[in-house]
């Protein structure tokens, strides 16, 4: 197993928030507000363009403790990796090994394994247009692979490097979803049935 979870990373020092510059004006400024929220936690912590990463440089140029926001139609990093992450996500899907979790509101929350052309990072991203709405609102942190929906956590797992080298995902069992999955605050609105006009 070569997984790290969120909170491995982060304890290792003052992260480097790194956001998505692909979109329009509208969604990188969704994006630099999901880190900005989150690096007020973090004293010192500084917010990058992902027009500053040289990854023809190598791993060793990043900086230290790197936290991605964005999936690859967001963000340059993550677009010029993404052949060789082993997760893929872009505005309609994400993509774990066999699995797929598609539409709005899919997230994921991860430490993607160091590799060859990147050190191991911790990436925020989802589908829709930012990428990575209200993924902050998604408790985590102890597992190194957590896939969420628009009604909360739906699936965690980890991360296996095989004897040949790639990283692949070792999934839980997801969570089970019904009508009453919903807090009961949106299950109560809209009222049913709808009142005549």
């Amino acid at each position: 197993v070569v997984a790290v979870s969120p909170k491995d990373l982060i304890a290792r020092g003052t992260p480097t928030f790194i956001v998505g510059t692909l979109g329009d004006d509208a969604v990188d400024r969704a994006i630099a507000a999901q880190a900005r929220f989150i690096s007020q936690l973090f004293p010192g912590a500084t917010i990058v363009p992902d027009t500053s990463i040289d990854l023809a440089a190598g791993p060793s140029r990043w900086p230290a403790n790197p936290v991605l926001y964005g999936g690859a139609h967001v963000n340059a990093v993550i677009a010029a990796l993404d052949k060789s992450l082993p997760l893929h996500v872009d505005a309609t899907q994400i993509m774990v090994g066999s699995e797929t979790y598609a539409g709005l509101g899919q997230r994921v929350i991860t430490v993607v394994p160091a590799a060859p052309n990147h050190p191991a990072f911790l990436w925020y991203a989802g589908t829709g247009p930012s990428g990575v709405a209200e993924i902050n609102a998604i408790g985590h942190g102890g597992e190194p692979l957590l896939i969420a929906d628009v009604f909360g956590r739906l699936q965690r797992g980890t991360w296996v490097r095989a004897a040949d080298g790639p990283v692949t995902a070792k999934l839980a069992v997801r969570a089970r979803r019904t009508a009453f999955s919903r807090p009961a605050w949106r299950r109560a609105w809209p009222p049913w049935p709808p009142s005549p006009v």
